[in-house]
């Protein structure tokens, strides 16, 4: 018989690397393996097929559910459709269900091979994954800004959700490259309660959820928002996620997550060259330049820059402010500026 890890691999869309099967094997047991190819099923369907009494295995795919292999649908259980969503799943879970030595191996294999996998694939898509959402404390710092769109606004984005949630970062759990905060992953609606329900994080309100979106802001998190279903939000890091991280080294970050309409303005004049904006900075987007004079001030490329409003909170100066990208944005610098 075929390696069952090696055929859920297969149903993963991914090849059977050494570095994906260990983390198969460290996380389900060969028999589990094999019950997860029988699915997606109903009950009665799966009791016929596996020979087993409906209680053993109601037992089995509750136990499934708890540590993310399954998730209910109204057709029944059905595993992760490819390892995106295992990751995800398997790593927003209780720390009692994260398998001694798993976080290692889903490291190993993201530096082997998925990490250029998805750098490659956002190249193919026909519209991004995620769009960043202005920090709150940058667009309060700035003016002349009028309305903000629905999904830029995010307190009266959050309180139009019946349901929040808050849950494990999967990217940072796993790769630990920085020391940002964990339980940041907001969930909504029918993703908040899947996420209650798994007793993975408990209801939040509007005011909690703001908590952790500022807690987020502050830790140089970068807020992006599922925009095709409005399921979720992440607070994403350049060192760790897995939009920005292989999106910047691939140079296709701009297919995989929009940009915010708003891009960050630097004032040149009230620049005092302290450089906190350019090591804030998530996306490269600026950089030290000599004035005529030959004082070091800070520049914004607005081609570069993705409206996350990071750097605007860090200039002891103020001389940043967020404003509607448009035509003006990339206003050329005055003469005499030089690397």
């Amino acid at each position: 018989m075929q390696d069952p890890y090696a055929l859920l691999a297969e149903r993963l869309d991914y090849a059977p690397l050494p570095e994906l099967l260990s983390i198969l094997g460290r996380l389900m047991s060969p028999e589990e393996a094999l019950l997860l190819l029988e699915l997606p099923g109903q009950p009665d369907e799966l009791v016929q097929r596996l020979t087993i009494s409906p209680d053993a295995l109601a037992d089995r795919l509750a136990d499934l559910v708890r540590r993310g292999l399954v998730f209910p649908t109204r057709k029944g259980v059905r595993p992760c459709r490819d390892v995106e969503e295992l990751h995800a799943l398997t790593l927003a879970v209780a720390e009692q269900y994260v398998p001694d030595g798993v976080l290692d191996l889903w490291k190993e294999f993201y530096e082997a091979d998925w990490c250029r996998a998805r750098g490659r694939m956002y190249a193919e898509l026909k519209e991004p994954l995620l769009k960043v959402v202005p920090a709150r404390r940058a667009l309060a710092n700035s003016t002349g800004n009028g309305d903000l769109l629905p999904d830029e606004d995010l307190e009266r984005l959050l309180q139009s959700f019946e349901a929040i949630s808050v849950s494990p970062c999967p990217c940072r759990r796993a790769l630990r490259r920085c020391q940002g905060p964990l339980q940041v992953c907001l969930s909504f609606n029918r993703g908040a309660q899947y996420i209650i329900d798994r007793g993975i994080g408990a209801s939040l309100s509007v005011d909690e959820a703001l908590a952790i979106t500022d807690l987020a802001e502050g830790s140089g998190l970068v807020h992006c928002l599922d925009t095709r279903f409005f399921l979720s939000m992440c607070n994403c890091c350049s060192d760790c996620c897995l939009i920005l991280d292989p999106g910047l080294r691939y140079g296709t970050l701009k297919q995989a997550l929009a940009r915010s309409s708003y891009c960050a303005s630097i004032n040149t004049d009230a620049c005092i060259g302290c450089e906190d904006c350019v090591g804030k900075c998530p996306f490269s987007a600026i950089r030290m330049l000599s004035t005529p004079s030959g004082e070091a001030v800070a520049v914004g490329d607005p081609e570069k820059c993705f409206g996350c409003g990071l750097c605007v909170p860090e200039c002891p100066s103020g001389a940043i402010a967020m404003i509607p990208r448009g035509p003006d944005s990339g206003a050329s610098l005055p003469d005499g500026y030089s690397e």
